[in-house]
């Protein structure tokens, strides 16, 4: 028996080896959505969270009718049904996988704050600040069924096991709000989280209505959103962004998303080459066949959707199954171990995944996007603005190197009773991800980061001295013309490729829309200026503005409007505004290249599982019933925070034969 212990501590050792080659998904630092450093990529937030499914979970599948020995060769195995319930603590933990933060905190472009993620984006005032925070929680009912097998006669030692658990998983972001509207809420109030109200200057996310003049051109102001849960709910538009989000939407109103299904279905073929009364020692051929969840557009819709499964992920792999009797009192008292453990790898399929862009930050796949086409002018906006979060979602092949599953476990038992304690290990590797083509809704144009960019602007006649910028000029106090009146109809083209999800950036290929007057008695100087700095102080506009007609202003400096071409004067020398023809746009657009695919990939798992039993089997009968309680208590690894932390509790019964 000695020797027996000895030889089986070493395999069992051997198949955890896995969880020291489970690496991180890159390497180097991130920014999070709070603008903080990432050291660790192990605990860089992901755009999903993927948590190990409820079918992996060797602690649950051992049960009292396997391995038997029997000394007449007849057929052995059993049945049954396990009824658990699952929900996971430390909130903060998995907050911190998808955003970086439990906290978001928003600030616009003219809030004077910084290190938060660009209010603008959401069509949020850019002169308010505000945040949001998340505590996510998971909860699984659920019912385990399995079969045992124990072949007799010439197949001795060989056996069949399968595994099918059928879940109900709930799973909420649970903001801080109230309950609201969702059904049978005991509480008819939501609270949201008010914003600030100052409307978008005319041009900054609008391109101006030509109709009403030049004059009038500065009322045409854009409301925001009114709260931080009405911006994330991906139905909110404004401006030239009119399309409502088809992906990453997020629930902000506490109500929980539900979700059936079968948690995948493990089939085992094994053959026990030792098998005597006190002990066994088998290995086993094991395939999983997913039944769950299919991460598509669908899925992907929403934010912290339930995941049930694998990720619909064929696994297929082997494992090693034993026990040893460590003490025996007269048939009455013992003390057994048991170990179980299996390596699987999970198979390359289809998903659709979202990806934040290389170097942006954490919540980039939020950012705002202009939309450009093929003009006789280069590459000219067309008057539409869409959030980022529908071009980085995207079709990608998917797979796992390997994936493990061990416990150990020791045994008490005494006339029927028996107390079990175990440790499991659980992990995987990081997952290998390529990003393919477009999925269902994923847009598919020419796009550039707008950042504080504006996508149109109101123009000025100057009069006054021929140096730029200007300075002490003297500028009519009423717009003369409106940018895209002429260009065709089409707003400034003005990408900002250097932006983040928390900082704005110069403009690309800045050329600026200002030709100085040619005397200073002269009146044919003119400039486009930049509506976001317009209704400030510029203009002798209040803040937030008024929508009047301003006093003639006196200085311009580093009020500009820019464009991004290569044209090195885009405007003609008239009072006018017009433009040189021919002139050409040159934005830096962005390709599915400029997405960070690690983002979209879910890291490595580790987890620690402490459970315990207590049960009793009724071995006098030659159908043997048994039952048990246990308890289960899971801590993923400090440097795996898109893991989860959980508790659980089951009760267990069935018949041996």
């Amino acid at each position: 028996m000695k020797h027996l212990v000895q030889s089986i501590l070493p395999l069992a050792l051997l198949s955890t080896v896995f969880a020291v080659s489970a690496g991180s998904c890159c390497g180097g630092s991130s920014t999070s959505s709070t603008g903080r450093s990432e050291k660790n990529c192990c605990c860089t937030p992901h755009t999903m969270f993927i948590p190990r499914s409820v079918g992996s979970n060797t602690a649950r599948e051992m049960l009292p009718y396997e391995h038997q020995y029997s000394t007449n060769c007849c057929m052995t195995g059993g049945l049954g049904a396990n009824l658990a319930y699952q929900q996971t603590f430390d909130s903060a933990r998995i907050a911190r996988c998808l955003f970086g933060s439990s906290t978001l905190n928003f600030a616009g472009f003219e809030s004077g704050s910084s290190d938060a993620i660009v209010a603008d984006y959401f069509g949020l005032s850019t002169y308010g600040t505000g945040s949001i925070s998340f505590r996510p929680k998971i909860q699984n009912f659920l019912i385990d069924f399995n079969l045992y097998l124990g072949f007799g006669g010439c197949a001795s030692g060989l056996y069949f096991r399968a595994f099918a658990p059928m879940i109900w998983s709930q799973w909420k972001l649970q903001t801080n709000c109230g309950c609201g509207s969702c059904p049978g809420c005991p509480t008819p109030v939501t609270s949201t989280i008010a914003f600030d109200q100052t409307p978008f200057p005319a041009g900054y996310m609008n391109t101006i209505n030509t109709e009403e003049g030049a004059p009038a051109a500065l009322t045409q102001t854009e409301p925001v959103a009114l709260s931080i849960q009405d911006a994330l709910s991906g139905d909110f538009t404004f401006g030239d962004m009119q399309h409502k989000w088809s992906y990453g939407r997020f629930n902000t109103d506490c109500c929980a998303k539900n979700k059936w299904g079968i948690a995948d279905v493990d089939l085992m073929l094994g053959y026990d080459f030792l098998n005597c009364e006190d002990y066994h020692v088998g290995i086993y051929l094991k395939g999983v066949c997913p039944t769950g969840t299919k991460i598509d557009s669908c899925y992907q819709a929403d934010v912290f959707k339930p995941m049930i499964g694998n990720g619909r992920h064929w696994e297929l792999g082997g494992g090693l199954s034993a026990h040893a009797e460590l003490w025996n009192c007269d048939d009455n008292q013992k003390l057994t171990v048991y170990f179980e453990g299996d390596l699987t790898h999970m198979f390359q399929n289809t998903q659709v995944r979202s990806f934040d862009f290389t170097g942006k930050g954490t919540m980039s796949r939020y950012m705002l996007l202009k939309e450009y086409q093929m003009q006789t002018t280069g590459l000219t906006y067309d008057n539409h603005l869409f959030n980022a979060i529908d071009y980085a979602t995207r079709c990608a092949k998917v797979s796992i190197g390997v994936r493990g599953d061990a416990t150990l476990k020791f045994v008490y038992s005494n006339c029927g009773w028996n107390f079990g304690l175990g440790y499991n290990l659980y992990g995987s590797s990081k997952e290998n991800v390529c990003i393919g083509g477009a999925a269902v809704n994923t847009l598919t144009g020419i796009y550039a980061f707008k950042g504080d960019a504006p996508v149109d602007a109101v123009g000025y006649t100057v009069n006054g001295p021929t140096a730029a910028p200007v300075i002490n000029a003297a500028v009519n106090g009423v717009p003369t013309a409106i940018y895209s009146q002429k260009n065709n109809g089409f707003g400034l083209s003005t990408s900002e490729s250097g932006a983040t999800i928390t900082l704005a950036a110069t403009p690309d290929s800045a050329v600026d829309l200002y030709i100085a007057p040619t005397a200073n008695t002269s009146n044919n100087g003119f400039l486009y200026v930049n509506p976001l700095l317009q209704p400030d102080a510029v203009l002798n506009f209040t803040n937030p503005p008024t929508n009047t007609i301003p006093n003639p202003i006196s200085n311009l400096a580093g009020k500009h409007a820019f464009e991004s071409s290569s044209t090195e004067q885009l405007l003609q020398q008239a009072a006018t505004g017009a433009l040189v023809d021919p002139r050409t746009y040159t934005p830096t657009t962005i390709t599915p290249a400029s997405l960070n695919k690690c983002s979209g990939a879910a890291a490595a798992q580790l987890v620690n599982k402490f459970f315990g039993t207590v049960g009793y089997e009724w071995k006098a009968c030659d159908w043997k019933p048994f039952m048990d309680i246990g308890a289960e208590f899971d801590l993923a690894s400090t440097k795996k925070c898109c893991s989860a932390n959980q508790w659980g509790i089951w009760i267990r019964g069935g018949l041996g034969f």
